[in-house]
């Protein structure tokens, strides 16, 4: 029973809410870096729609770290100064 408990810690990830993802991003310095999931939840879009971005419009700029892609806070931040609605 304790090696099904310990199997199942490796391999279900708990999903974090939004809101805890959005307290991530503005308790962490700017330099920090983030992963699509933790974008897509500050920017209020679907992960897959940041993922488009990343390919078509290519507006956010991004850091590729061997296969995994990172965004750093302060372009996100830039990013939403230069594109909000005003």
């Amino acid at each position: 029973m304790a090696g099904d408990l310990l199997k199942m810690s490796r391999t279900k990830k708990i999903k974090k809410t939004r809101a805890e993802l959005l307290k991530e991003f503005y308790d962490s310095p700017a330099e920090a870096l983030f992963s699509t999931n933790v974008i897509a939840a500050v920017l209020d879009w679907s992960p897959n729609t940041v993922i488009a971005n990343r390919y078509v419009k290519k507006t956010i700029p991004f850091i590729k770290i061997d296969k995994a892609i990172r965004y750093r806070k302060q372009d996100i931040i830039n990013f939403l100064n230069n594109f909000s609605i005003e």
